[in-house]
């Protein structure tokens, strides 16, 4: 199969950049942003915070980011202006096997936002992973628990 240190070379890089490969090649669908954490929480209003602990999630579900709206498009390919070296090392260490903490995730409803670790997030999706582990922070808007709370009682 790789019977020369060029074709070990060339296998690495063709791993790294196959997401990036299919998704030049199907532009259609990419949309211009992920969605923004900061504008989902503002509309919806107060919110009570539980800690979920760590779980899998599903990359489908992970729909938009804390802080980094403008860095990924809607399907957390990173944009130009932002550098590859990081996405290129978190994509090996995948690929080798190897531990990566978990992400950390704020969820509304059942979406996901990345808190922390949008690069993992890019990287696990171009590889065509399913599921990642996450730190789960659930906003609770306080209308819901107001009305669970009146309705047990």
């Amino acid at each position: 199969m790789l019977s020369t240190p060029l074709d070990y070379i060339f296998w690495w890089w063709f791993m790294i950049n196959l997401g990036s490969i299919i998704k030049i090649l199907r532009p259609n669908n990419r949309d211009s942003e992920a969605k923004c954490f900061c504008k989902v929480h503002d509309c919806d209003g107060t919110f009570d915070l539980i800690d979920r602990g760590v779980c899998s999630v599903p990359l489908k579900q992970i729909v938009g980011s804390v802080g980094k709206c403008l860095d990924f498009d809607s399907q957390f390919t990173p944009k130009s202006h932002v550098p590859l070296n990081r996405m290129i090392s978190i994509k090996r260490a995948l690929l080798e096997g190897k531990s990566l903490p978990p992400v950390i995730l704020y969820q509304i409803n059942d979406e996901y936002y990345v808190m922390d670790g949008n690069h993992r997030i890019a990287a696990a999706k171009e590889l065509d992973r399913f599921n990642i582990k996450a730190k789960i922070l659930e906003f609770i808007p306080i209308s819901h628990t107001c009305s669970v709370s009146k309705e047990s009682v």
